[in-house]
C-alpha cells in the first residue's frame, strides 16, 4: 500500500510537469497563476481571455476569472488524459466509517458520504493522501481538526453538520484547498487571523447560515493572497466588526485585490467605527477598493455613524457605487429604503438622536448633527416655563433654537444658564421677549457664530455688541430713538455690498420719520462737538507720541544717555584724590602703528612726565610671563584715566592686536560703568567717523563728548589736554566754554 501511496505521489508530480508544457491552455495566464499562488496544479480556462466573459460574469481583470473559476489537476488530467479519480465504498460502523478501496488503478480519490450520521471525519483518510475531493454534508459532525493530513485536497463540503467554531490554523499546510463549504451549521466562533495570512488557498469559503454575532476585522482582508473569490457570511447573525487584538493596518501593507464578502441578511444596524476596528486613517480603507463588500439586507439605522464613510466622497464612491451595493437604509422611518450611498449629497441629513436621559429638554428634539460638527437643540415653542433650560446635552459646539417662547430678561437667563454657555455655537431667540442686549449678555456669546434676535422689541443695545461680528448677529429691524451714542453702529453694521446686510437694519426715528442709521447726521441728532474730548484726545495723542519717541530713543541711546547722565552727576560729587590711583593714566592705543608709537614715544610720554603724571603703556610696561588680560584688568582698575587713541585698524596686519584693543575697550566700560571716579579720554587721531568705529561703547563717547577742533596747527594741543585732565584752566584760544574741570570724558581731533 505505501509503495502503492509514493508512485501516486510521484505521478501526481510528472502530471504537473506534463500539464505545464500542455499548450491546450493559456500559457501566459496560467504562468500568472503559478506566480501569484505559487502553486503548479491549477489551470485557466480559455474564456477568462475574453472581455465578453469577464463582463458576463462581472470580473474585473482576466486574473480574478482565473482565480474563481480555475480547473483544478486532477479535473484537468482526468478530462484530457484519461486520468482516473476513484471513490471509495463507506462502510458504516456505529459511530465511525471505513474506507474500503473499490479500484486500485487510480491517481486520485473522492470521499462522497452524505445525509448521515458520522460525528467525525474519518483518521482512516490520512491513509489516502492522494484525497482531493470530500462530501461529508449534512452529518453529525463536530471537530474537523484532524483534516490537516489531506495536503492536496482541493474541495471540503461539511454543510449541514454540528461543528460550532474554527482555530485559525485549522487548515494549516493544505495550500491547494480551494473551496470548504461548512454552511447551515453552529458556527459562533471564527478565530481572528483564520483568512489574513492565507498563501494561496481558500478562494471559495461559505460560512452561510450559522450563528456568527460577530465577525473580527482581520478576517475580512488577506494581506499574502493577492486575489480570492467568494467568502460567504450571510445568513448569520453578525451585528458588529471588533478588534479585540487592537490590529492596525499600515499605510505601506499591501491588501491586494481582494474578493466578494458576503454579507447579505445578518444583523447590522450602525455603521462600524474605522478607527476602533484598526483604520487609523480612514483613507487606508481606499486601499480596499478592489473589495466588494456587500451589506445588502441589514438592518442599517441611517444616522450620524455613517457619516464619516459618506463624507469621504471619492472612499465611498468606490466601495458604495457598485450596482451590487445599493444597500438600503430600515431606519429611521423617513429612511426607510433610501439608498445609503446617496446620503454623500445630503450628509446634513446624517443625525443621531440625544434622549431625555442624556440631557434633552422635555419635549424638545436633541441630535449631534456631525456635517456641522455642532449639536442640536429644537426647543421651538417648547419651553412652557419661558426661561432657558437649567442643564443641556453634554456636548461641544450648542445649536440652540429657544424662539417663539416669549422669554424675558436676558440677562437673567443668561447668569442661571453660565454652566453651559460658554459651549454655545449658535442661539435663536427670535420671537420672544427681549427688550435690551446688555454687556453682560454680549460677554456670554463672544464664542457664537450665529445670535438671533430677530422680531423682539429692542430698545435699548450695549456699545459692546460691536465686538461681535455684524454677519454673526441677526436682529432684523429696529426702529429706534436714536442718540447721539447710538452713532457707532455707522461704522459697525454691514455695507450693503456685503451678503449679511440684511442681518441687522436700525432705524433712527427723525423729524422727517424713520431714517436709515447709517444715513443719519450728527446735527440730525443734535450732536454737538465735544471741544474737551477733542483736547483730551490731542493730550493723549502728544502723549502716547513722547512715549514712543523717549522708549524709542533709550532703546538706541541708552549708554549715551547714561554718559551724559553720570557727567551730571559728577557736577556735584566730590573729585577723588589722585593718590588713590597707582596711574594716573592708561594709554589704549594701536601698538603696530609706527606713526602712533613715535608720536607716543617722543610728544605724549614726555609731556606727561614733565607735568609728573604716571602713565602705563601696556606694550612699554606689561611684565613678560604674565597673562596680559590678568595685567590689562588690573591696570585699568588702577588707573584714574584711561586715555583711548583712536586709529584705523583697517590695515592691522596681526588678528592678535585687534584682539588685545577689543579687550582693552570692554574692560575699560566695565571699569568706568563700576568706578563713579574714573575718566574717559578720547583722542581721534585717524579722524575716525562713528561709522567707522566698530565698538558701541566707543562709539557712545564719540556722540555724547563735547567735539573739539583741534589740530597741531592751532598750537594749542598740550593746553587742551592739560584742561580735560584737569591740570590748567581753558586756554584763550579755546572757544567751548562749556568744558568744566568736572568733565570725565573729551573727543580730540588731531591732525597729524
Amino acid at each position: 500500500m505505501l509503495i502503492y501511496l509514493k508512485m501516486s505521489e510521484l505521478c501526481i508530480v510528472l502530471l504537473m510537469v506534463v500539464l505545464c508544457y500542455n499548450g491546450s491552455f493559456s500559457k501566459t495566464l496560467d504562468e500568472q497563476l503559478g506566480v501569484l499562488f505559487n502553486r503548479s496544479d491549477l489551470r485557466c480556462p480559455k474564456e477568462c481571455e475574453t472581455q465578453d466573459f469577464l463582463n458576463k460574469k462581472r470580473f474585473e481583470d482576466s486574473m480574478e476569472c482565473c482565480t474563481c473559476v480555475a480547473e483544478s489537476l486532477w479535473v484537468v488530467e482526468g478530462t484530457q488524459n484519461g486520468t482516473k479519480v476513484g471513490y471509495f465504498d463507506v462502510l458504516f460502523v456505529k459511530h465511525y466509517i471505513e474506507l474500503k478501496v473499490k479500484d486500485h488503478a487510480v491517481n486520485f480519490y473522492n470521499l462522497i458520504y452524505t445525509y448521515g450520521n458520522i460525528t467525525d471525519i474519518p483518521s482512516s483518510v490520512c491513509n489516502f493522501s492522494t484525497i482531493v475531493y470530500i462530501d461529508l454534508s449534512f452529518n453529525q459532525i463536530k471537530d474537523i481538526r484532524n483534516i490537516a493530513c489531506l495536503s492536496i485536497l482541493d474541495t471540503l463540503l461539511l454543510a449541514g453538520n454540528k461543528i460550532q467554531s474554527l482555530i485559525a490554523d485549522v487548515f494549516h499546510g493544505m495550500k491547494h484547498l480551494r473551496r470548504v463549504d461548512v454552511s447551515f451549521n453552529q458556527i459562533t466562533k471564527l478565530e481572528p487571523t483564520f483568512f489574513l495570512y492565507m498563501e494561496g488557498s481558500m478562494f471559495h469559503f461559505d460560512l452561510s447560515y450559522n450563528n456568527m454575532s460577530e465577525i473580527d476585522v482581520t478576517n475580512m482582508v488577506r494581506l499574502r493572497q493577492k486575489y480570492f473569490c467568494v467568502v460567504n457570511f450571510s445568513h448569520n447573525v453578525l451585528n458588529e466588526i471588533t478588534n479585540p487584538s487592537n490590529f492596525s493596518f499600515q499605510r505601506e501593507q499591501d491588501f491586494g485585490h481582494g474578493g466578494y464578502l458576503d454579507f447579505t441578511y445578518n444583523n447590522f444596524s450602525h455603521f462600524f467605527n474605522f478607527e476602533k476596528i484598526g483604520f487609523q486613517d480612514l483613507q487606508l480603507f481606499g486601499k480596499m477598493q478592489f473589495y466588494s463588500f456587500d451589506f445588502q439586507h441589514n438592518n442599517w439605522i441611517c444616522d450620524c455613524k455613517f457619516y464619516p464613510f459618506v463624507s469621504q466622497a471619492t472612499l465611498s464612491s468606490h466601495i458604495l457605487h457598485a450596482s451590487h451595493v445599493n444597500f438600503k437604509c430600515n431606519g429611521p422611518p423617513q429612511f426607510k429604503n433610501k439608498i445609503i450611498k446617496n446620503f454623500r449629497h445630503y450628509p446634513d441629513l446624517l443625525i443621531c438622536n440625544i434622549s431625555m436621559s442624556e440631557r434633552c429638554p422635555h419635549k424638545c428634539h436633541c441630535f449631534y448633527q456631525p456635517s456641522r460638527n455642532q449639536t442640536v437643540v429644537n426647543c421651538r415653542a417648547k419651553l412652557s416655563s419661558k426661561r432657558f433650560p437649567l442643564v443641556l446635552p453634554e456636548y461641544e459646539n450648542l445649536a440652540l433654537d429657544f424662539s417663539k417662547n416669549l422669554i424675558s430678561d436676558l440677562d437673567n437667563q443668561f447668569e442661571r444658564t453660565k454652566n453651559y454657555t460658554f459651549r454655545i455655537k449658535e442661539i435663536n431667540l427670535e420671537g420672544n421677549n427681549f427688550h435690551s442686549i446688555s454687556e453682560f449678555a454680549v460677554s456670554q456669546l463672544k464664542r457664537t457664530t450665529m445670535f438671533n434676535m430677530k422680531q423682539n422689541q429692542i430698545t435699548s443695545i450695549d456699545r459692546s455688541l460691536r465686538n461681535l461680528r455684524p454677519c454673526n448677529v441677526q436682529l432684523g429691524r429696529l426702529d429706534l430713538v436714536c442718540t447721539c451714542n447710538d452713532l457707532w453702529f455707522q461704522s459697525w453694521l454691514p455695507s450693503p455690498t456685503m451678503p449679511c446686510y440684511n442681518n441687522t437694519l436700525i432705524f433712527c426715528k427723525t423729524e422727517t420719520g424713520y431714517k436709515s442709521i447709517t444715513k443719519v447726521t450728527k446735527s440730525e441728532l443734535g450732536c454737538t462737538e465735544d471741544s474737551h474730548l477733542k483736547w483730551f484726545n490731542l493730550c493723549i495723542g502728544i502723549l502716547i507720541s513722547l512715549v514712543v519717541i523717549f522708549a524709542f530713543t533709550g532703546y538706541n541711546f541708552y549708554i549715551e544717555i547714561y554718559i551724559l547722565w553720570r557727567r551730571f552727576l559728577r557736577k556735584v560729587s566730590r573729585p577723588v584724590s589722585r593718590n588713590s590711583f597707582q596711574y594716573d593714566i592708561y594709554i589704549s592705543c594701536n601698538e603696530d602703528d609706527d606713526g602712533l608709537r613715535n608720536w607716543i614715544s617722543c610728544e605724549l610720554l614726555s609731556h606727561l612726565n614733565d607735568r609728573g603724571l604716571k602713565s602705563f603703556l601696556p606694550y612699554r610696561d606689561c611684565q613678560p610671563g604674565r597673562p596680559r588680560e590678568e595685567e590689562i584688568i588690573d591696570s585699568i582698575s588702577k588707573s584714574k584715566s584711561i586715555l583711548v587713541l583712536l586709529s584705523d585698524l583697517h590695515h592691522l596686519e596681526r588678528e592678535s592686536t585687534k584682539a588685545w584693543i577689543s579687550c582693552e575697550w570692554k574692560y575699560t566700560w566695565l571699569k568706568y560703568r563700576e568706578d563713579f571716579s574714573k575718566n574717559v579720554i578720547i583722542i581721534n587721531y585717524d579722524f575716525l567717523n562713528n561709522r567707522d568705529v566698530s565698538n558701541r561703547y566707543i562709539q557712545a563717547f564719540m556722540r555724547a563728548s563735547i567735539c573739539i577742533d583741534f589740530s597741531n596747527y592751532r598750537k594749542d594741543m598740550w593746553s587742551t589736554l592739560n584742561y580735560v585732565l584737569g591740570l590748567s584752566s581753558p586756554s584763550y584760544g579755546f572757544r567751548y566754554h562749556r568744558f568744566q574741570s568736572s568733565l570725565d570724558t573729551a573727543t580730540i581731533y588731531l591732525q597729524t
